[in-house]
Protein backbone atom coordinates (compact mmCIF):
# COMPACT_ATOMS: atom_id res chain seq x y z
CA UNK A 1 0.00 0.00 0.00
CA UNK A 2 2.76 2.58 0.69
CA UNK A 3 4.49 2.16 -2.49
CA UNK A 4 0.77 2.24 -4.38
CA UNK A 5 0.97 5.51 -2.10
CA UNK A 6 3.77 6.39 -3.86
CA UNK A 7 3.11 6.52 -7.29
CA UNK A 8 -0.07 8.04 -6.42
CA UNK A 9 1.35 11.26 -4.70
CA UNK A 10 3.46 11.76 -7.88
CA UNK A 11 0.63 12.52 -10.33
CA UNK A 12 -1.42 14.60 -7.23
CA UNK A 13 1.38 16.72 -6.02
CA UNK A 14 2.40 17.81 -9.81
CA UNK A 15 -1.17 18.27 -10.90
CA UNK A 16 -2.05 20.41 -7.87
CA UNK A 17 1.38 22.34 -8.51
CA UNK A 18 0.54 23.16 -12.09
CA UNK A 19 -2.86 23.96 -10.76
CA UNK A 20 -1.37 26.51 -7.99
CA UNK A 21 1.43 27.92 -10.77
CA UNK A 22 -1.24 29.46 -12.93
CA UNK A 23 -1.08 32.85 -13.66
CA UNK A 24 -3.63 35.48 -11.77
CA UNK A 25 -4.21 32.83 -9.47
CA UNK A 26 -5.35 34.29 -6.23
CA UNK A 27 -4.34 33.39 -2.72
CA UNK A 28 -1.99 30.90 -4.55
CA UNK A 29 0.36 31.13 -1.48
CA UNK A 30 -2.48 30.27 1.35
CA UNK A 31 -3.44 27.34 -0.40
CA UNK A 32 0.48 26.43 -0.31
CA UNK A 33 0.56 26.64 3.24
CA UNK A 34 -2.97 24.89 3.52
CA UNK A 35 -1.83 21.95 1.53
CA UNK A 36 1.63 21.71 3.80
CA UNK A 37 -0.52 21.38 6.56
CA UNK A 38 -0.07 17.08 6.56
CA UNK A 39 3.98 17.56 6.64
CA UNK A 40 3.75 19.16 10.08
CA UNK A 41 1.38 16.43 11.85
CA UNK A 42 3.31 13.41 13.12
CA UNK A 43 2.81 10.19 10.47
CA UNK A 44 1.92 7.79 13.10
CA UNK A 45 -0.80 10.37 14.55
CA UNK A 46 -2.19 11.00 10.52
CA UNK A 47 -2.48 7.36 10.48
CA UNK A 48 -4.48 6.94 13.26
CA UNK A 49 -6.39 9.77 12.59
CA UNK A 50 -7.36 7.96 8.68
CA UNK A 51 -7.61 4.77 10.43
CA UNK A 52 -10.79 6.66 12.60
CA UNK A 53 -11.90 7.89 9.62
CA UNK A 54 -11.95 4.57 7.53
CA UNK A 55 -12.87 2.30 9.88
CA UNK A 56 -15.78 0.39 8.42
CA UNK A 57 -18.26 0.13 11.46
CA UNK A 58 -17.70 3.15 13.90
CA UNK A 59 -15.50 4.97 12.20
CA UNK A 60 -16.49 8.75 11.58
CA UNK A 61 -17.05 8.22 8.15
CA UNK A 62 -19.54 5.91 8.55
CA UNK A 63 -21.27 7.77 11.74
CA UNK A 64 -21.25 11.30 9.38
CA UNK A 65 -23.65 8.80 7.08
CA UNK A 66 -25.44 7.45 9.96
CA UNK A 67 -24.59 3.53 8.05
CA UNK A 68 -21.71 1.05 7.86
CA UNK A 69 -19.83 1.13 5.23
CA UNK A 70 -18.87 -2.73 4.09
CA UNK A 71 -16.93 -1.55 1.09
CA UNK A 72 -14.74 -0.34 3.67
CA UNK A 73 -13.87 -4.07 5.52
CA UNK A 74 -11.72 -6.73 4.31
CA UNK A 75 -8.22 -6.35 2.49
CA UNK A 76 -9.46 -3.74 -0.30
CA UNK A 77 -10.93 -1.51 1.89
CA UNK A 78 -7.61 -1.51 4.12
CA UNK A 79 -5.67 -1.21 0.76
CA UNK A 80 -7.79 1.90 -0.11
CA UNK A 81 -7.69 3.58 3.31
CA UNK A 82 -3.89 2.94 3.40
CA UNK A 83 -3.04 4.79 0.09
CA UNK A 84 -4.96 7.91 0.97
CA UNK A 85 -3.45 8.05 3.96
CA UNK A 86 -0.04 7.45 2.59
CA UNK A 87 -0.91 9.92 -0.47
CA UNK A 88 -1.95 12.85 1.99
CA UNK A 89 1.08 12.21 4.18
CA UNK A 90 3.77 12.26 1.16
CA UNK A 91 1.56 14.88 -0.76
CA UNK A 92 3.72 17.87 0.47
CA UNK A 93 6.92 17.38 -0.39
CA UNK A 94 6.23 16.17 -4.11
CA UNK A 95 4.00 19.62 -4.28
CA UNK A 96 6.66 21.83 -2.98
CA UNK A 97 9.31 20.19 -5.21
CA UNK A 98 7.36 20.55 -8.38
CA UNK A 99 6.55 23.69 -7.36
CA UNK A 100 10.49 24.86 -7.16
CA UNK A 101 10.99 23.18 -10.29
CA UNK A 102 8.20 25.35 -12.28
CA UNK A 103 9.21 28.51 -10.68
CA UNK A 104 12.84 27.63 -12.51
CA UNK A 105 11.59 26.96 -16.25
CA UNK A 106 12.16 30.55 -17.88
CA UNK A 107 9.29 31.77 -19.60
CA UNK A 108 11.30 32.34 -22.98
CA UNK A 109 10.60 28.49 -23.50
CA UNK A 110 7.05 28.84 -23.54
CA UNK A 111 6.84 31.93 -25.40
CA UNK A 112 9.21 30.11 -28.54
CA UNK A 113 6.65 26.91 -28.15
CA UNK A 114 3.67 28.85 -28.46
CA UNK A 115 5.14 30.74 -31.18
CA UNK A 116 5.89 27.70 -32.98
CA UNK A 117 1.49 26.28 -32.49
CA UNK A 118 1.92 24.68 -29.76
CA UNK A 119 -1.11 23.93 -27.41
CA UNK A 120 -1.64 24.21 -23.78
CA UNK A 121 -1.33 20.10 -23.58
CA UNK A 122 1.70 19.98 -25.95
CA UNK A 123 3.48 22.51 -23.69
CA UNK A 124 2.60 20.61 -20.55
CA UNK A 125 3.36 17.15 -22.47
CA UNK A 126 7.09 18.53 -24.37
CA UNK A 127 8.33 21.52 -21.80
CA UNK A 128 6.83 21.25 -18.22
CA UNK A 129 6.77 17.49 -17.64
CA UNK A 130 10.51 17.23 -19.51
CA UNK A 131 11.50 19.92 -17.06
CA UNK A 132 9.76 19.04 -14.12
CA UNK A 133 10.76 15.40 -14.18
CA UNK A 134 14.02 15.16 -13.11
CA UNK A 135 13.87 17.50 -9.88
CA UNK A 136 10.99 15.63 -9.17
CA UNK A 137 12.47 12.45 -9.05
CA UNK A 138 14.66 12.35 -6.37
CA UNK A 139 12.36 13.23 -4.24
CA UNK A 140 9.66 10.75 -5.52
CA UNK A 141 12.99 7.87 -4.37
CA UNK A 142 13.15 9.86 -1.23
CA UNK A 143 9.35 9.23 -0.44
CA UNK A 144 9.75 5.25 -1.94
CA UNK A 145 12.94 4.88 0.59
CA UNK A 146 10.47 5.98 3.64
CA UNK A 147 7.78 3.80 2.57
CA UNK A 148 10.28 0.61 3.06
CA UNK A 149 10.87 1.85 6.51
CA UNK A 150 7.25 2.58 7.54
CA UNK A 151 5.41 0.35 9.92
CA UNK A 152 3.69 2.87 11.93
CA UNK A 153 1.09 3.37 8.70
CA UNK A 154 0.41 -0.51 8.83
CA UNK A 155 -0.34 -0.55 12.67
CA UNK A 156 -3.14 1.57 13.18
CA UNK A 157 -5.17 -0.29 10.55
CA UNK A 158 -3.77 -3.65 11.38
CA UNK A 159 -3.65 -4.69 8.06
CA UNK A 160 -0.30 -6.83 7.72
CA UNK A 161 2.81 -6.48 7.84
CA UNK A 162 6.15 -4.81 5.87
CA UNK A 163 9.78 -6.13 6.21
CA UNK A 164 10.37 -2.63 8.41
CA UNK A 165 7.62 -3.80 10.68
CA UNK A 166 8.93 -7.92 10.98
CA UNK A 167 12.41 -6.56 11.84
CA UNK A 168 10.60 -4.73 14.69
CA UNK A 169 8.77 -7.59 16.02
CA UNK A 170 11.29 -10.05 15.48
CA UNK A 171 13.39 -8.43 19.01
CA UNK A 172 10.25 -8.20 20.65
CA UNK A 173 9.71 -10.82 24.06
CA UNK A 174 6.18 -11.67 22.26
CA UNK A 175 5.19 -11.88 18.67
CA UNK A 176 2.02 -11.38 16.65
CA UNK A 177 -0.13 -14.28 16.01
CA UNK A 178 1.40 -16.43 13.13
CA UNK A 179 4.72 -16.25 14.03
CA UNK A 180 4.74 -18.98 16.36
CA UNK A 181 8.09 -18.26 18.17
CA UNK A 182 9.24 -15.89 21.04
CA UNK A 183 11.11 -12.68 20.32
CA UNK A 184 14.64 -11.52 21.01
CA UNK A 185 15.97 -13.07 17.33
CA UNK A 186 18.37 -9.95 16.76
CA UNK A 187 20.51 -12.06 14.20
CA UNK A 188 17.46 -12.09 12.23
CA UNK A 189 16.15 -9.13 12.62
CA UNK A 190 19.34 -7.88 11.36
CA UNK A 191 19.45 -9.85 8.59
CA UNK A 192 16.57 -8.35 7.55
CA UNK A 193 17.44 -5.11 7.90
CA UNK A 194 20.09 -5.64 5.41
CA UNK A 195 18.05 -7.14 3.44
CA UNK A 196 15.84 -4.04 3.32
CA UNK A 197 18.96 -1.68 2.88
CA UNK A 198 20.67 -3.86 -0.13
CA UNK A 199 16.78 -3.85 -2.02
CA UNK A 200 16.67 -0.18 -1.76
CA UNK A 201 20.09 0.22 -2.78
CA UNK A 202 19.33 -2.02 -6.20
CA UNK A 203 15.85 -0.20 -6.57
CA UNK A 204 17.35 3.22 -5.81
CA UNK A 205 20.34 2.68 -8.23
CA UNK A 206 17.75 1.06 -11.03
CA UNK A 207 15.63 3.92 -11.41
CA UNK A 208 18.37 6.68 -11.21
CA UNK A 209 19.67 4.94 -14.44
CA UNK A 210 16.46 4.47 -15.60
CA UNK A 211 15.65 7.93 -15.41
CA UNK A 212 19.07 9.80 -15.16
CA UNK A 213 17.69 11.27 -12.74
CA UNK A 214 21.28 12.13 -10.82
CA UNK A 215 22.51 13.70 -14.45
CA UNK A 216 19.95 16.62 -13.65
CA UNK A 217 18.40 19.37 -16.23
CA UNK A 218 20.04 22.82 -17.46
CA UNK A 219 16.98 25.63 -17.42
CA UNK A 220 18.62 27.49 -20.51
Amino acid sequence: AALHAEADLGAAGTGVALILNRRGLRFAGVWRALFVIPWAIPEFLGAVAWAQLMDPDGGWLSLALGAPLPALDGALGTLLAQTLAGVWMGFPIVMLTATAALKLIPNEGYDGAAMGGATGAGLLRHITLPLVFPLLVPALIVRAVFAFNQFYLFMPFQGGSTLASLAYQLVQPRLGPGFGRAGGLYAVSAAVDLFIVAALLIGVLALSRRTRAAEGVTYA
